[in-house]
């Protein structure tokens, strides 16, 4: 019962971004623990928060090593490996989870982000489109907002910022999706259907 309740405090110093502790009080109990997948990948996503994502990689392995399908840890990994910009790792890792449990939105979400950075844009509005199809998310709307914006349809970008807006009125990622498309209209003096610098109820036409 102590081991779980400071496994809980180490969270919520994660969540605090107090990432230092976490790996001070991660590491502690690695070396009385050394086979505990949830401590590892603890240990790993403050590592990726302390800028040190070459050291995270290891600790996700390890906890790999303890559960093969522990589709956390394998997403954490693909997000190291992309964060560095190596591609194709990440990717593999992805579809791996997909495999593992098909249901898993945060490697549709992870895996769409991967392929909008490297500008394959019909693939990550694809993989959005999946993730919404599994549970509605405002961040992965606005992902997929800003990924239509990216390819020039400015008409589905303000249609996904308007549904966001209208689950969250006062999002500011939604409202600035919606104004520069506003500014690139006036900047280029195209007529966008139903784009206005005015709105109703937060709601962008």
């Amino acid at each position: 019962m102590e081991l779980l309740e400071k496994l809980k405090t180490l969270n919520n110093h994660l969540i605090a971004k107090n990432y230092k502790k976490v790996i001070d009080g991660c590491n502690k109990i690695l070396k009385k623990n050394p086979n505990m997948p949830y401590a590892l990948n603890l240990c790993g996503l403050a590592l990726q928060g302390n800028d040190n994502t070459l050291a995270s990689i290891n600790y996700f392995n390890k906890a790999i090593e303890f559960e093969p399908d522990n589709v956390a840890a394998i997403n954490n990994l693909a997000n190291s490996y992309k964060a560095l910009s190596k591609f194709d790792i990440a990717e593999k890792l992805y579809l791996k989870i997909l495999k593992i449990n098909p249901q898993y939105i945060k490697a549709f979400n992870n895996y769409g982000n991967l392929k909008q950075q490297i500008g394959d844009f019909n693939g990550c509005i694809e993989l959005y489109l999946k993730a919404l199809e599994i549970k509605p998310n405002v961040n992965i709307l606005l992902s997929l907002a800003s990924a239509y914006q990216e390819i020039g349809n400015f008409e589905k970008c303000k249609e996904i910022a308007n549904k966001v807006l209208t689950i969250e009125p006062k999002n500011t990622s939604a409202h600035k999706l919606i104004s520069s498309i506003i500014n690139y209209k006036n900047e280029n003096d195209l007529e966008i259907e139903n784009i206005d610098d005015n709105y109703t109820n937060g709601i962008y036409h």
